[in-house]
């Protein structure tokens, strides 16, 4: 089994308040924060501090390593930011085979279609719902769970398999 997870929103969440997490990720200042995380001043003084891993999701992603399943990250950050994601997922001990970050960090929606077919995933978690609507639609074999935040991921198969 294949599982593709996106990051910001899902693995990572955002210290800051909820609602301009969401505008963020809604009117995408991806590109303004990639600008501005490569000024060390911002990076050290805030990008870093604004981060904090989701238990929860690193739980899942543990025990699908555990079951010897390969875990995609598949996210539309722009990879310009590739050096300090890796550090942040090693710090956490976040386990993963791939990580796939946009090259320009637009059109995020056609960047993890392509994605999640080229990597094969059977399952996809996404905290953005237009992009779960649109990966629904594009990809209907293939079970996409939309993830709204701090909700606990306890079964990923049919079955009821814990995962």
């Amino acid at each position: 089994m294949i599982i593709g997870i996106d990051l910001d929103g899902v693995i990572f969440n955002s210290r800051a308040p909820r609602l301009i997490f969401f505008l963020s990720k809604k009117i995408n200042l991806s590109l303004l924060f990639s600008f501005f995380s490569r000024i060390n001043f911002f990076r050290k003084n805030f990008y870093n501090r604004a981060i904090e891993v989701n238990q929860n999701m690193a739980w899942v992603m543990r025990k699908c390593k555990n079951k010897g399943w390969r875990v995609v990250i598949i996210s539309g950050h722009p990879s310009s930011g590739r050096k300090e994601i890796k550090s942040w997922l090693k710090k956490y001990n976040i386990p993963y085979d791939k990580l796939c970050l946009s090259p320009n960090g637009r059109k995020p929606k056609r960047f993890k279609w392509r994605k999640i077919l080229e990597y094969g995933c059977d399952f996809f978690i996404d905290d953005n719902w237009d992009i779960v609507k649109y990966l629904r639609k594009k990809l209907r074999h293939i079970c996409i769970v939309y993830y709204e935040g701090y909700q606990e991921l306890v079964s990923l198969t049919d079955k009821g398999d814990v995962v």
